[in-house]
């Protein structure tokens, strides 16, 4: 528990520290890749993005809790399984921020984890919140 408050406290530390993105150039995630990825059709967006939205939710809480004990194997496979989640929509940034937790996991570097699920989890929440309004538009 101790672990997990002292994440949750540099989480919220370092996101208090983020540049403001919200008016920035690049997009958050690519919508015609997600539609190329999904086949096209609205209805196969939406069910994506409706299981993109809990299992993203169920992955990065995966990730916290290997972190806290202290398992790289656990860290390293979630990472994974959550960066091909990320890769369907088209989300480079956040992509990228997962590629990075698994690959310091594989090498076994935890306090370079530690720091990079940081950055995950904010490039996460910014996804999230931009698919929401995605799929809120008419």
């Amino acid at each position: 528990i101790v672990v997990e408050n002292q994440l949750r406290n540099e989480s919220i530390h370092k996101l208090e520290q983020q540049p403001d993105v919200s008016d920035s150039e690049s997009p958050v995630f690519d919508p015609e890749r997600l539609r190329q990825n999904t086949g096209g059709s609205d209805q196969m967006v939406r069910q994506t993005l409706e299981m993109f939205e809990h299992e993203s939710i169920r992955q990065l809480e995966q990730v916290r809790v290997a972190i806290e004990s202290g398992r790289c194997e656990d860290i390293q496979s979630t990472a994974h399984l959550l960066k091909s989640s990320i890769g369907i929509v088209g989300a480079e940034s956040c992509y990228q921020a997962a590629a990075t937790v698994e690959q310091s996991a594989q090498q076994g570097h935890l306090d370079q984890v530690k720091d990079q699920f940081i950055e995950l989890e904010f490039e996460l929440d910014r996804l999230r919140s931009s698919l929401r309004d995605f799929v809120a538009e008419p």
